[in-house]
């Protein structure tokens, strides 16, 4: 094993608030600050919010009782580190009011619920359930006026019974939850219905129900009506969710404010013109074949979600890659998304990918990038080594330590000063960057690495990790995954949040 070289510290980055104030921590920074607004804009966007409900009856007035704790301030526990919070209105921070409409409120009837339960096999129920969900979706997509965001309040039952079942490929997931009224186990239909093999488990699928969780079918089904959602579980709901009131206002209230179309925060030091790009893989519907995506993010933040052409698997260590055509074409797509949002090409493109890169991958991208300025490929994936330190804490977040074989590891997550604290697992691995094709120094791509891990808009938690471009990528591919071919996909990443 290759031995230490070199160890140090990068400092916490600042991020950008309104009125142009400087913070490293999300929650302080909005609660000082507020949203973080552009130059031309007078106030922050949006200035009201249109939210719709979905849910049975006891979910809607849960789901009521929330937002109305949301329009209020929360003080955290005692001995917290967080700030209060500051309460979602006009008047408050986010500048921003909460509306629920008469018409916006889309209602799961007793006897549905009901008939719900009667349904056999996890197909079928799922299929019944999403027919229950598009329905008031697609009515609140008609209305006027429109929802901004749409919470979907997922009663218990469709909860229990549509949760997990089998996957697109036939194999058993864990077993739901039983419900009130749901068949008993030992009868001739099971909660997950009787055995039968994997290609008739397939037809079923195909026929009744594709999707393997209600959460994301919900996800994919409002995008074809262009709807952001919210969903909300039955511990946000009822309150008995691991997190307390404050913590929990806070990540609604900045995830119903991304959704709405606005900007929190931004990195203060962030390249102009730079573009972001994570690439990643996952399991096509129709196949095993992997498929190719990229998340793609400016250097305010504003996220894009590209679907690619399929990988390339080695038959050695099962990791995939994509041939140089379709390398390059999915680059040089993520280059015109961004020239159609941005108005111009990106004077630097950074490419994340969490495996190295295949000699046709690079020539691919190289291909693609021919008219970029500057331009980075770094591939970043968990170290197997770790640093221990004398006391009770972690390493603190943002130190990083080199080896021998090239390699800077670097500690996303870790001991907090800020905070004075750490969650996460007991002892937090640092990521490596394990391969760098490019001409920016080590530690200048540390520090946008280490920035990227507080670009996360549909939470205020401090950090996460790895950093964006390639956090949700498994929420991403899972949702992908799921959509079939004529399937209208998004490619606003608020859409899969």
């Amino acid at each position: 094993m290759a031995g230490i070289e070199s160890i140090g510290h990068i400092p916490e980055p600042n991020l950008l608030f309104g009125r142009g104030g400087r913070c490293v921590d999300q929650r302080w920074g909005l609660y000082y600050f507020g949203p973080y607004w552009f130059s031309e804009q007078e106030m922050p966007h949006p200035s009201t919010i249109s939210i719709g409900i979905i849910g049975s009856g006891e979910t809607v007035d849960l789901t009521r009782t929330i937002l109305d704790r949301l329009r209020q301030g929360i003080n955290p526990p005692a001995g917290s580190s967080i700030p209060p919070f500051p309460g979602f209105s006009s008047d408050t921070q986010f500048r921003c009011g909460l509306e629920v409409n008469r018409g916006s409120i889309e209602l799961f009837r007793r006897q549905e619920l009901e008939m719900l339960k009667q349904k056999r096999g996890f197909g079928e129920r799922m299929a019944y359930a999403l027919e229950l969900i598009k329905g008031r979706l697609r009515n609140l997509s008609e209305r006027e006026p429109r929802p901004d965001v749409t919470i979907v309040a997922m009663p218990p039952e469709i909860k229990a019974l549509c949760a997990r079942g089998w996957n697109r490929f036939g194999k058993p997931l864990r077993k739901p939850r039983k419900a009130a009224g749901a068949p008993d186990a030992g009868s001739a239909q099971t909660v997950l219905g009787q055995y039968v093999s994997v290609d008739e488990m397939k037809a079923q699928l195909a026929e009744e129900a594709h999707y393997s969780s209600i959460y994301r079918a919900t996800k994919v089904e409002a995008m074809q009506f262009d709807m952001p959602t919210q969903v909300l579980q039955e511990g946000t709901l009822t309150g008995n969710g691991l997190e307390d009131p404050c913590t929990v206002s806070w990540n609604l209230a900045v995830g119903l404010y991304y959704k709405a179309g606005g900007h929190l925060w931004r990195l203060a030091n962030a390249a102009q013109g730079t573009c972001y790009v994570g690439v990643s893989f996952y399991q096509s519907w129709d196949d095993a074949v992997r498929s190719s995506m990229a998340q793609v993010f400016s250097h305010s933040g504003e996220g894009l979600v590209l679907k690619g052409g399929k990988a390339d698997e080695s038959l050695s260590t099962r990791s995939p890659h994509l041939d140089r055509i379709e390398a390059q074409r999915l680059l040089e797509e993520v280059l015109r998304t961004y020239k159609s949002q941005m108005g111009t090409l990106p004077t630097r493109v950074v490419v994340h990918k969490s495996s190295r890169y295949w000699d046709d991958e690079r020539e691919g991208f190289m291909n693609a990038l021919s008219d970029i300025e500057q331009w980075d490929m770094v591939a970043i994936e968990k170290s197997d080594m770790r640093l221990f330190c004398f006391g009770s804490q972690p390493p603190v977040r943002g130190t990083y330590f080199t080896t021998g074989n090239d390699r800077t590891h670097l500690y996303a997550r870790g001991y907090v000063p800020f905070r004075q604290t750490y969650w996460g697992p007991s002892t937090p691995l640092p990521i490596t960057i394990l391969e760098h094709i490019g001409d920016t120094p080590r530690m200048a791509l540390c520090e946008e690495i280490l920035g990227l891990t507080k670009m996360n808009w549909n939470t205020s938690a401090f950090s996460i990790d790895p950093p964006i471009t390639l956090f949700f990528s498994k929420k991403v591919g899972a949702l992908l995954s799921e959509a079939r071919e004529n399937t209208k996909h998004q490619s606003r990443y608020l859409y899969y949040m």
